[in-house]
Parts: structure tokens; C-alpha cells; sequence
């Protein structure tokens, strides 16, 4: 489970950071001649264009997830961010080299972007596949813990590089300085994710899974010939869950930089509360997953989706900094509710033998559009003259679409099937 953790929080601190240099930094260093709102859209853009590729990531990271092991594309897909991480803390800025810098940074982006598809679903499987009977739920929730626990390291060292006497120097030379922490970062991660063992249900799955797995040579094909309807069902129950996020987190720190007049440090410290916030929800949500079921408390979380949509982008349009604090905890409430349990849930929705391709699939259908959501969310802002509103009604319709693919799903849990079918071998063995 340290595995699981460690290596997911070293991913997403490579990912906060960008996030948070995408709103704060990457304006004035990578688009200098451009308008604040257009240089942040084009910021944004580069957040949402290399997103596209998330879903390549699913499938290259399913595939050996599925058909060599679990443990192999999880060593990997943090290899490849640990060296496209660094890559970007090395970059030249546009006053450097000029349109190079730009073509630079959208080509790290993508390996980002590939390895983040891969991520998730093989963290995510891993922890419930290993979880023992009763803890599956809480188990599931150690890569949420990371991300959380990756966004607050994150937010931690742009609070401090956003200090009174350190803000100075941010654009000149600092922000690089968490992309270069993220390599020895990742080293860790590294080391810890090869000493781990593979999945038990991988491992010793039924003799009829293992032989249509030797029959289908690639797991996708399989997976979308025969599950394509819940691949989309899955990614439509996790969609508001990693979408709402980028509104509640880039959205708001990119709006009260530019038009609210919050500081850099204050709006780190509100990215730190929320970082807190979500080490502390998803495992007491997952808790209450494994005592009252996964469904109903993602239902619950889903649910209050839709209550805070208005209130909280309210909150933060107060302007003060209680208001923004109110506003992001209560956007983050929600959010770490669903997302301690969705990927737990979703799981019990594929077969072994494409789980990870179906999982990691789904996952990053509704990436793609989470990583335009920044982007979409400044259009909606700046078409409408400023407005949060529409923005709030965007939030709203993806929490809908959400909950609404929970609901419509009916059939069984597959992977209590397969926990029972290991028990059951381990004990005849």
C-alpha cells in the first residue's frame, strides 16, 4: 500500500506543480506577449492539448498491466514522469530560445500526459486487488490519499517559493525548483515500486480467466469489442470526480491571481487546506464505504456535487480570504468523498483479464476532458465578461452526468468473485 501511495503522491506532486505553474508562472515565462486572461488560456492550453493523450497512456499502460503484470506498468509509468518532470525544470523560457521554449514544454507535456493515463488504474487496481476481505474500499483509497498527499507537497513548496521575500525571484528562476525536487522524488518511488510484489487475484486468477487472456493478445481490442457501454458508463461516473478538481483548484487560483487580487502565497496556502482536507476525508470515506458500501457513499458524494456548485465559486467571489478557504473546502468536501470511492467502484466493473485496460480507460476518457476544463472554464469566464456563473452551471452538468451513470449501473461487483475464487485457491493450496 506504501507503494501505492508513495509512488501516486510522487506522480501528482510532478503534476500539481504544473498545475500550479500553469496559473501562476508559465504566463509570463513561456507566453510573455500576450494579454494576462489570453496568456493564461494559452497556459492552460498546453495543460489541455497534451491532456489528449492520457487515454494513450490508459491503453499502453492496460495492456501490460494486463498482460505482464500489474507491478511492471506501474515502475514505468513513474519513470517516465520522474524524467519528463525533470525535463520541464530545465527548460529555456520563451525569452531564451522563443517559440522553441513553447514546442519544448507541450512535448513534456505529453510524456506527463502518457504517463498519468497509466497511473491511476494500475495504483488504484493494485491497492483493491490486494485489499483483504472487508478493507477493499479503504484500500482503494491509498492512490487518492497520494494524490492528495502529491498535491499538498505541491502546493507546500509554491507556498513557500511565493513568500514575501522569495516572491521576487518565482518568474526569474525559483519555479523550477519543485521540478528538479520531483527527480529524487521520483528515484524513491522508483525503488520502493520495484520491491513490491505482484497482485494475488493477478497472480492466481481462475484457469478459465487465464486462458482468455492467452487468447486475446490485446486487451483493449477485447475490452472494447465486449465493454465499450461501460467503459463510457465508467468514465461518466468518474468524471466530475478528477474535472471538479481542476475547477476548484486551477480555476479558482488562476481567477483570484487575476481578478479577485489574492496573492500567490495566499492562494498556495488555500491549495495547502485543500491538500489537507483530502488526506484527511478520503480515508474516513473510504471507512465508511467498507461499512455502509462503496455505492451509497459515492452516491452521496456525487450528490453534494450539484449542492455546492454555486455556493462555493460564491464563497470565493466574496473576495476575502475566508470566503476562498469556505468556498475551496467545500468545492473539496464533495470531491473527496466520490473520489475515495469511484475507482473502487468502477473496478468491480470489468473482468480481470481487461481490468486495467477498462479501469485506466475510463479514468482517462474523463481526464481528457478534466485537462480541458481549465482551459474551458477561462472561456466560459472571459466570454461571459467575467462571470463565475457559467462556470458553476458547467460544474453542475458534470456532476449530473456523474451520478447518473452510478445510478443506471446495475450488475454485479466482478471483483468479489475473483477475491473469493484467491481465497479459494490459497486454500487449497
Amino acid at each position: 500500500m506504501g507503494a501505492t501511495l508513495l509512488g501516486t503522491a510522487i506522480e501528482w506532486y510532478d503534476f500539481g506543480i504544473y498545475i500550479f505553474a500553469a496559473s501562476l508562472v508559465f504566463p509570463q515565462v513561456f507566453f510573455p506577449n500576450m494579454e494576462p486572461g489570453l496568456g493564461i488560456l494559452s497556459s492552460f492550453a498546453t495543460l489541455a492539448i497534451a491532456g489528449i493523450t492520457r487515454p494513450l497512456g490508459a491503453i499502453i499502460f492496460g495492456h501490460i498491466g494486463d498482460r505482464v503484470g500489474r507491478k511492471r506498468a506501474l515502475v514505468l509509468s513513474l519513470s517516465i514522469m520522474t524524467i519528463a518532470t525533470l525535463g520541464i525544470g530545465l527548460l529555456p523560457s520563451y525569452a531564451q530560445v522563443g517559440g522553441l521554449a513553447v514546442v519544448l514544454l507541450f512535448t513534456l507535456r505529453v510524456f506527463q500526459s502518457v504517463a498519468v493515463g497509466g497511473e491511476w488504474g494500475g495504483a488504484t487496481l493494485y491497492a483493491v486487488e490486494c485489499a483483504p476481505p472487508g478493507l477493499r474500499a479503504l484500500y482503494g483509497s491509498f492512490p487518492q490519499i497520494g494524490n492528495g498527499l502529491g498535491l499538498l507537497l505541491s502546493t507546500g513548496m509554491f507556498t513557500l517559493l511565493t513568500r514575501e521575500e522569495w516572491a521576487p525571484l518565482l518568474v526569474e528562476w525559483t519555479w523550477r525548483i519543485p521540478f528538479l525536487v520531483a527527480g529524487a522524488l521520483g528515484i524513491v518511488g522508483i525503488i520502493l515500486r520495484l520491491r513490491i510484489e505482484e497482485s494475488p487475484i493477478f497472480q492466481e486468477s481462475l484457469q478459465e480467466e487465464r486462458e482468455a487472456a492467452k487468447e486475446s493478445r490485446i486487451p483493449i481490442v477485447e475490452l472494447l469489442r465486449d465493454s465499450w457501454r461501460t467503459v463510457l458508463q465508467a468514465s461518466g461516473a468518474a468524471l466530475v470526480t478528477i474535472a471538479g478538481l481542476y475547477v476548484i483548484v486551477s480555476y479558482i487560483t488562476a481567477r483570484g491571481a487575476s481578478v479577485l487580487g489574492f496573492s500567490d502565497h495566499q492562494l498556495s496556502a488555500a491549495g495547502m487546506m485543500v491538500s489537507v482536507s483530502i488526506i484527511i476525508l478520503v480515508p474516513l470515506s473510504a471507512w465508511a464505504a467498507d461499512v455502509w458500501g462503496v455505492r451509497r457513499v459515492a452516491i452521496v458524494g456525487l450528490a453534494l456535487h450539484l449542492v455546492v456548485a454555486f455556493p462555493m465559486l460564491w464563497l470565493v467571489e466574496t473576495g476575502t480570504v475566508g470566503g476562498l478557504w469556505a468556498g475551496m473546502f467545500l468545492g473539496n468536501l464533495a470531491s473527496s468523498i466520490a473520489y475515495a470511492v469511484i475507482g473502487t467502484l468502477i473496478a468491480g466493473w470489468f473482468a480481470v483479464r481487461t481490468r486495467q485496460s477498462g479501469l485506466s480507460l475510463a479514468y482517462q476518457l474523463a481526464g481528457v476532458v478534466a485537462t480541458f476544463t481549465p482551459f474551458i472554464a477561462q472561456w466560459l469566464d472571459n466570454s461571459s465578461g467575467g462571470s463565475w456563473v457559467p462556470v458553476a452551471v458547467y460544474f453542475l452538468v458534470m456532476a449530473a452526468v456523474s451520478l447518473a451513470c452510478v445510478l443506471l449501473y446495475r450488475r454485479p461487483d466482478l471483483i468479489d468473485a475473483d477475491l473469493e475464487a484467491t481465497d479459494s485457491l490459497e486454500g487449497v493450496s
